[in-house]
């Protein structure tokens, strides 16, 4: 082979050599675009399930009133549960009463209206 011949074929081999890592450059963006994408349909995804939540949360405020509280102390919710038992035992005695304190975290809703 001639010198000419050699020297276009170490251009050509350097040309694939470009274009192959092109390529997987291209792969890694195309991977990063899907990574990318998954993660805003699960932002949007997050975002409609908060936007139910406050909607529940406003209509159960409409259904039963709200009461202005003026200190940001602790206040209890009631929670009523209906009971199937008799509150006697056999030997007439009074059964013990067992309460139950539920804790929900504060419900921070800000809305802004222009």
């Amino acid at each position: 082979m001639d010198l000419f011949n050699k020297k276009k074929i170490v251009q050509l081999e350097n040309k694939i050599h470009s274009l192959e890592q092109g390529i997987i450059k291209e792969q890694n963006s195309v991977e990063a675009y899907k990574r990318i994408c998954e993660k805003a349909q699960c932002s949007t995804l997050l975002l409609e399930e908060n936007k139910q939540l406050i909607k529940w949360i406003k209509s159960i405020l409409e259904e039963f009133g709200t009461v202005d509280v003026y200190s940001k102390e602790r206040f209890h919710i009631p929670v009523y549960k209906k009971t199937e038992l008799p509150p006697f035992t056999e030997n007439l005695e009074l059964r013990e009463i067992k309460n139950k304190t539920i804790v929900i975290p504060g419900i921070v809703i800000h809305e802004q209206n222009y």
